[in-house]
């Protein structure tokens, strides 16, 4: 709480693109159709950041610092140096940003593989514990993984389907386990035997869920 307000005007500054603070995490960005005017906002906004950071005494990690363009275009030469002080900021594919894996073409490829990876070493701890009864299997996976699953799904969830299709087997294994069905058992009669229904389903359900509780003021 003191950090947040001790930075609460580091917003204010920024005189050009988009400041975005969240507890020690800043994240600044602009919007442009020419490569050149995107460097020269970028590095005019870590110019000031660096300048309020001198005035305030604020040392920040250089390290953690990155870099990344988002365009379906490919640059065929190196990308304007930019410099935070004395430190180069590199340039990455991809960042992490308050959990979701963002690439340079939005595509959702790395972030679909982070959470499948995530889902299968859950989904191999329901293997391990299939000896407890079905409703415990049930809690425990629709209130501690499936969440961490489906986190911030509204933004990727329109990827690719084969990339979604990649997390639908292992929510259809998992769904096996709990309703103790073998692994042969096909997908149609997984769903109306256990009630099952893909992740695509959940990403219909989230932006009507937040449009009902918006517009009743829940």
């Amino acid at each position: 709480m003191l950090f947040s307000i001790f930075v609460r005007d580091l917003a204010e500054s920024i005189m050009s693109g988009e400041p975005y603070l969240f507890a020690d995490d800043t994240t600044i960005y602009t919007i442009s159709e020419n490569i050149d005017d995107i460097i020269h906002t970028l590095q005019s906004i870590l110019d000031q950041v660096y300048t309020w950071c001198l005035s305030n005494r604020l040392v920040t990690h250089d390290s953690k610092s990155e870099a990344m363009i988002i365009s379906n275009q490919t640059f065929t030469v190196p990308l304007p140096c930019l410099r935070y002080g004395d430190c180069n900021i590199e340039y990455k594919a991809s960042h992490n940003c308050l959990g979701l894996t963002i690439d340079d073409r939005l595509s959702w490829h790395d972030h679909t593989k982070n959470v499948c990876d995530y889902f299968s070493k859950k989904g191999a701890v329901l293997n391990w514990i299939k000896f407890l009864p079905k409703p415990v299997l049930q809690t425990i996976y629709y209130r501690s993984i499936l969440p961490s699953v489906w986190y911030s799904i509204v933004v990727w969830g329109l990827c690719s389907e084969p990339l979604l299709e990649d997390i639908d087997g292992i929510h259809l294994r998992a769904t096996k386990i709990i309703h103790g069905l073998s692994r042969e058992t096909c997908s149609s009669e997984v769903r109306s035997t256990a009630l099952w229904n893909p992740i695509i389903s959940f990403y219909i359900k989230r932006p009507l869920n937040s449009s009902f509780n918006i517009y009743n003021g829940t």
